[in-house]
């Protein structure tokens, strides 16, 4: 049985497996592992890049084909099929750094923690992908005890028998995004602890424009329409007093922003781009979470 087991779950990203699977193919631990691939009902050339390198890698990685049905079953379905005593949770956009699953086991060992958040590194190709990082948009919340309280699943392990208790993450949430917050409470809430293992790096690797960041809000939004529904404090109260509050055009805070950032070295240019951004993210993340999941 593979000591460790490497979950990815993957939709109409043909290009980026070709840099992903590579990584992942090519770790420096020093125990069995294993990675399985979920291909959540890919209509590019998904299905047969898999299974050529399926081919070429037989008894290191499988791969498992689903009807679409969002990256929350996607991930449960290989969990169900993987036989580590730990699952490692990467997106299909993330290149794991050649030590990454070494580096997991490690913090295992370290911290006796029940689920571990590794270090996501964002490329910063564009003036979106800096705005990201400088917001800490893409990166696990941080808890006051100095642990983390909401991981995501760019970079997450979970001791396998803990996440099979839990029963996994929420299917019902169908998008990207709140299913890994979902977990990580329910986590939090059955007393386990979930750790940071900041060596253990991948590379998040999406060319991010404006519009790719703000539906990746609007996805946001609707995942968490599902978390305030099982808990309380995520539902957003009033939502159309608040979109009165997002609409109205002159805000003493996007002053306040844009001199935040200036004194950080932004230029002026980009200072306006990352105020104008983080004004429309409120009523982006309102209209999905009215949209609901």
């Amino acid at each position: 049985m593979p000591r460790a087991s490497v979950v990815v779950p993957t939709f109409n990203r043909s290009g980026m497996l070709q840099r992903v699977l590579p990584a992942l193919m090519d770790q420096d631990y020093p125990h069995d592992y294993e990675v399985v691939v979920v291909d959540d009902g890919s209509r590019d050339e998904t299905p047969g890049i898999l299974e050529d390198w399926a081919r070429r890698h037989p008894g290191r990685l499988r791969t498992l084909r689903q009807e679409n049905a969002g990256p929350a079953r996607a991930r449960n379905r290989g969990a169900r099929e993987a036989g580590g005593s730990f699952i490692a949770f990467i997106d299909d956009d993330c290149v794991a750094d050649r030590s990454w699953l070494r580096r997991l086991d490690e913090a295992f060992e370290a911290t006796q923690a029940a689920s571990l958040a590794g270090a996501v590194v964002n490329r910063e190709e564009s003036w979106i992908g800096r705005y990201v990082n400088r917001e800490s948009v893409i990166d696990h919340v941080p808890a006051a005890d100095g642990s983390v309280a909401e991981l995501i699943t760019g970079n997450a392990a979970v001791r396998a028998g803990i996440f099979h208790e839990l029963g996994g993450f929420d299917e019902a949430i169908r998008v990207a995004g709140g299913e890994d917050t979902e977990f990580s409470l329910r986590l939090r809430a059955a007393g386990h602890r979930i750790a940071r293992a900041p060596a253990a790096r991948v590379f998040h690797e999406s060319r991010i424009g404006v519009s790719d960041y703000l539906r990746m809000i609007f996805r946001h939004g609707r995942g968490r329409r599902r978390l305030g529904e099982r808990f309380p404090a995520y539902r957003l109260r009033f939502p159309f007093l608040r979109l009165l509050w997002v609409t109205w055009p002159l805000r003493a805070w996007m002053a306040a922003d844009y001199r935040r950032y200036r004194r950080g070295g932004v230029p002026r240019a980009e200072a306006a781009g990352y105020v104008l951004v983080r004004y429309l993210e409120n009523p982006v993340r309102l209209a999905g979470y009215l949209r609901g999941t």
